[in-house]
């Protein structure tokens, strides 16, 4: 079609480049703290005082059949006082997750990984207790990790990128498109994972 036929919509969708048409996806999925989010539903995942994420109505109403464990009050859900170490925190939630994951309560937990995820207010924070990776999103804790991609050049000067498939047998998304190494627990995790999880393609 020559550029005359084009309407001006269509030139103008033509003109957004790539990274602005990632940008815009990327600022619909990361949204939870925009307004008209499903933030006000949940509850502030607290632990010995300091906010460590965000639990969905569900996912509160599942906790409060653990009272030893979780405490509801003025719309929070805390872990107890009485859980005062890293170990015990640690331990007690476990119990809680195995039983759900029993009961099969949540699908999430049908990927059980048997990994375990540090669980701090902040990054640079020590660590209040550790969880099974695959229920870190019912309590809605922040999550950290190291993404590599490549890329190689042509001799025409253009730019190809590396593309990674996840192998059939993860518990989430088998067998579609990833990053190139995802690393969690440092680099012996990452060229563990660059080594036998992923079969990688190159694609322009």
């Amino acid at each position: 079609m020559s550029e005359e036929g084009l309407s001006a919509v269509d030139m103008a969708a033509s003109a957004v480049s790539w990274s602005d048409k990632a940008l815009r996806l990327l600022r619909g999925l990361n949204n939870f703290h925009r307004p008209g989010s499903s933030q006000a539903k949940c509850c502030p995942f607290m632990v010995s005082g300091h906010q460590v994420g965000w639990v969905p109505p569900r996912v509160v109403t599942e906790l409060g059949r653990f009272p030893e464990v979780f405490q509801l009050q003025r719309g929070t859900v805390e872990l107890s006082p009485g859980l005062e170490s890293y170990t015990q925190r640690s331990a007690a939630v476990d119990t809680v997750l195995h039983c759900l994951r029993e009961e099969n309560t949540f699908r999430c937990l049908r990927g059980w990984r048997d990994e375990k995820y540090e669980v701090m207010p902040q990054f640079c924070d020590p660590p209040m207790l550790c969880m099974e990776r695959s229920a870190t999103c019912l309590f809605g804790v922040k999550r950290y990790g190291v993404h590599i991609n490549g890329f190689t050049r042509q001799p025409d000067g253009g730019v190809s990128m590396w593309v990674a498939r996840r192998a059939l047998g993860k518990p989430t998304y088998p067998g579609l498109l990833d990053n190139m190494v995802l690393a969690i627990s440092g680099v012996i995790h990452l060229n563990r994972q660059n080594g036998s999880d992923h079969q990688s393609n190159n694609a322009d």
